[in-house]
């Protein structure tokens, strides 16, 4: 079973993964700023309990995979 990763971490993968998907959106300026926010209070959490700090740029999400049951849709 995985970890348990507290809320600053879940919004912080959310808005990374948000960054990923819309660079060049309107908004994707105030995303960055909250995003160094909340990256500087995961590390310091994570700190904080003796744990390893957090990698300074979350893995970035993999395309998806095709099915079969997909690929034969498209034949």
């Amino acid at each position: 079973m995985t970890e348990h990763k507290s809320e600053r971490w879940l919004l912080l993968n959310a808005i990374e993964c948000w960054l990923y998907y819309f660079p060049q959106h309107q908004w994707a300026a105030q995303y960055r700023e909250l995003r160094d926010v909340l990256q500087q209070a995961v590390t310091n959490e994570s700190k904080s309990e003796g744990e390893e700090p957090i990698k300074e740029e979350i893995q970035k999400p993999q395309g998806r995979r095709t099915t079969a049951k997909a690929a034969n849709k498209n034949a």
